[in-house]
């Protein structure tokens, strides 16, 4: 699953989930991608996501997608967590 939440005017938050038995098989990879993809079709600029700091396959894969580390927050749920951004256009 993949979520793409409009958090601004031309901007989106994406965020995407693999149950374990999917994951380190691309899977991840290829769909954040077309997610990507999509979200630029209907006219968005910028894709952001929170990832937590102890999760290094997500911060591989933001990496690997293109995404630059724009910041740390803690999130809703008190976690800490590296803020990404990547341009779309």
């Amino acid at each position: 699953m993949i979520a793409l939440y409009e958090w601004q005017e031309h901007a989106i938050s994406i965020g995407p989930e693999l149950i374990e038995e999917y994951r380190k098989k691309g899977i991840g990879y290829q769909a954040l991608l077309l997610a990507l993809d999509y979200a630029k079709t209907l006219g968005y600029a910028k894709a952001t996501a929170q990832v937590r700091k102890n999760n290094a396959a997500s911060i591989k894969l933001h990496e690997k997608c293109g995404f630059t580390r724009s910041g740390e927050c803690v999130t809703s749920r008190g976690n800490e967590a590296y803020s990404f951004d990547k341009d779309l256009l």
